[in-house]
């Protein structure tokens, strides 16, 4: 049997144990220029935990005049309007007229000027990467952006608004990537935060590459409806026409594959997935093809990397060209998205940012074994401005014709509010349709979501893996509709409390808590080792967990958050474990919760749709004695009791309160979750 990977990732997989940095000296660093090998004749060298590189040779080999200044022992380089003086006894330098300070004093080596590799990416706005390993860097030019799209907005105000929000995000959340914000081909926000390498203090700037992963999925539903336009395929052809040896192959249709309908098995949660190294597409597809499906093809939605995967080998079966190939003749040229690639393919180019995953604290992991694998689901690199460039590039016929098009947009599979298209999330709010789709690897986070009838798109790419790229989104688009964040809005990271090693003895014990995804069940043990608190989940990792008080708790390398509750005793007896958005719960081995029992004629009084919101609605109904909890758009939930008229849900931390009238009537109920509160009323 293959084993599934957990489904609550408490630390990072694939850490990478390579840092070339740890010893100062000669290093021969393989060096690539824009996009061309390049053998320097002055040998960088690793000092004071960065790379140097011979200031006058890089800079000529990328276009930059130098020259030395022998009585202020200074170097100038210029460049068009650039402008750049060094001085060699100094951290200070004078970038196109004002003053700034470099991090590491430039070095004179057998009279020559050495210095740190962030001068290139910081000051001088080159796009500077590492390969996996640090095997080699590459540095390269930023190229103009000079297309008719890229015009600069003239709204300074809103400009600012979504400049000074980033600003403030990125300092108190962390942030890491890049952003792009636009209207009406007009470019409202473009930049990048944080850093692309951390230890050599490599800035993300709006041309650094980032891996987008499942937005990959784009360009597979595109190309496969670019061939079924010519007559080269249809959507209801079997897989089997095109892939032997799938177990069900012959019930699979390629719309099944397009809409994550199939009921294939995900082979991106097996574990062997991730131990297969220069591996072939049929060879991750062997993972599951034997396997029984999970539901009828066409059942329902369930979303599945497999089917892209499959999706990727047809499409090179019927093309007669490589994934990599088709994307680019089809799709990255004609849109003029030059910085855009696959990962590992065989064209130049992939210099991507160091992939991170954590929270509080960052750690460097390898994303190699996902992008190597991931193929048509998730292996593609780019940049913000080039995903900008392809969304701009469907508003037109340049890649899909119109009809492609609204084939390639159509909803098919209900995903919780949303419709999956083809390789797109379509849906609609207040505003109107918008489509939109994201990405994640182990190292990455991406968004791209173009909102149709407002004429926005906003991308997001960032170099850390879970990073809340929906709720950048989210508030973004709340500035660009008129509203207003305020700083105190942007909640900051938690800081650890100290306690008292003795009071952690009220928190210990093994927590049995139920799975929201698949309702099956848990473990948590929470234990003291070395008057310090840890967690395990299921016999994953063992993290420590830190205070934030009042009972509660997190983890400083991944977005996870406990809070425990304490019964008369002082004693806890359940925890609520949240991550990525969602709930666990669940109580402590051992402890008997009170049985609260309703008649069932009380029950069906609670029965009913209640209005939380405009357009959102809580159903109840009943069966066999119980609640359940059915939101617009949503699946259905359980409701526990805890009292004759107030029930929670185990699946959210959240809760209900049927308010009763004096004549025993029920029109509406208290509705509690976080620090949202609202009364709904009853339909």
């Amino acid at each position: 049997m293959k084993k599934k990977l957990p489904i609550i990732l408490i630390i990072m997989l694939f850490v990478t144990s390579i840092n070339p940095l740890m010893v100062n000296g000669l290093s021969p660093f393989p060096l690539e220029i824009n996009n061309e090998a390049y053998e320097p004749k002055n040998m960088p060298f690793v000092w004071e935990d960065s790379i140097f590189l011979p200031l006058r040779e890089i800079g000529e080999k990328i276009g930059y005049e130098v020259k030395w200044d022998e009585n202020r022992r200074a170097v100038d380089l210029t460049r068009n309007n650039e402008s750049l003086k060094l001085y060699v006894d100094s951290n200070e330098i004078v970038l196109n007229g004002g003053a700034l300070t470099l991090y590491h004093l430039p070095v004179v080596k057998e009279d020559r000027v050495y210095v740190g590799i962030d001068l290139f990416s910081n000051y001088l706005e080159n796009i500077v990467a590492f390969s996996n390993g640090y095997t080699k860097i590459s540095i390269d030019e930023k190229r103009p952006s000079t297309e008719g799209i890229f015009t600069e907005s003239k709204d300074e105000a809103l400009k600012n608004k979504l400049k000074h929000f980033m600003k403030i995000y990125t300092e108190n959340q962390n942030f890491q990537g890049s952003v792009l914000v636009a209207r009406g081909n007009e470019i409202l926000l473009n930049d990048g935060y944080g850093y692309s390498n951390e230890v050599l203090g490599i800035r993300n700037n709006n041309q650094t590459k980032f891996a987008i992963g499942s937005i990959t999925k784009q360009f597979v539903g595109a190309g496969i409806v670019q061939l079924e336009e010519k007559g080269l395929l249809n959507f209801d052809d079997k897989v089997s026409q095109y892939v032997a040896g799938l177990k069900h192959g012959d019930k699979i249709t390629i719309h099944h594959l397009l809409t994550h309908t199939s009921g294939l098995v995900n082979a991106t949660e097996l574990l062997e997935f991730y131990e297969l190294t220069e591996s072939t597409p049929m060879e991750i597809v062997n993972l599951v093809k034997d396997m029984d499906l999970i539901f009828n093809p066409g059942e329902r939605f369930a979303y599945n990397n497999t089917n892209y995967i499959l999706l990727g080998m047809i499409l090179e079966k019927v093309s007669g060209e490589t994934m990599e190939d088709y994307f680019h003749h089809h799709f990255f040229e004609p849109a003029g998205m030059k910085n855009t690639g696959v990962s590992y393919g065989k064209r130049p180019g992939f210099n991507i940012a160091t992939p991170y995953q954590g929270y509080v604290e960052t750690y460097e992991v390898d994303d190699q074994p996902l992008l190597e694998n991931a193929y048509g689901a998730g292996n593609v690199y780019s940049t913000v401005e080039d995903i900008y460039r392809w969304n701009e590039a469907l508003e037109g016929e340049t890649v899909l014709s119109k009809a492609a098009k609204e084939k390639l947009f159509k909803g098919h599979a209900e995903m919780g509010g949303l419709q999956y298209a083809y390789g797109w999330m379509v849906g609609e709010d207040q505003g109107g349709q918008f489509y939109q789709h994201d990405g994640s690897t182990l190292g990455f986070s991406a968004l791209s979501r173009k909102h149709v009838d407002k004429d926005t798109t906003i991308v997001i790419l960032a170099n850390r893996r879970l990073q809340k790229v929906y709720e950048i989104a989210a508030a973004l688009e709340v500035i660009l509709n008129g509203g207003n964040i305020e700083d105190n809005q942007i909640p900051k990271l938690p800081e650890a409390i100290e306690m008292n090693p003795k009071e952690y003895e009220r928190y210990i014990g093994r927590y049995n808590v139920l799975n929201p995804l698949n309702m099956d069940n848990m473990v948590m043990d929470v234990f003291v080792e070395e008057d310090q608190l840890f967690l395990q989940v299921d016999e994953q990792e063992i993290v420590e967990i830190f205070s934030k008080g009042n009972h509660q708790f997190f983890t400083k390398i991944m977005d996870a958050h406990m809070i425990f509750e304490l019964g008369e005793d002082g004693i806890a007896h359940k925890i609520v474990f949240t991550q990525m958005g969602m709930d666990f719960k669940g109580y402590k081995e051992g402890y008997e919760k009170e049985e609260v029992v309703i008649e069932e004629e009380i029950l069906k009084n609670y029965v009913g749709v209640y209005e939380l919101e405009e357009g959102f609605d809580l159903k109840i109904t009943l069966e066999n004695g119980i609640l359940y909890l059915t939101p617009t758009g949503q699946g259905t939930m359980e409701l526990s009791p805890i009292s004759q008229t107030k029930f929670e849900l185990m699946v959210v931390d959240a809760s209900m309160d049927f308010i009763v009238e004096e004549n025993g009537a029920v029109n509406s109920l208290y509705y509690q979750q976080g620090a949202y509160e609202k009364v709904a009323h009853r339909k």
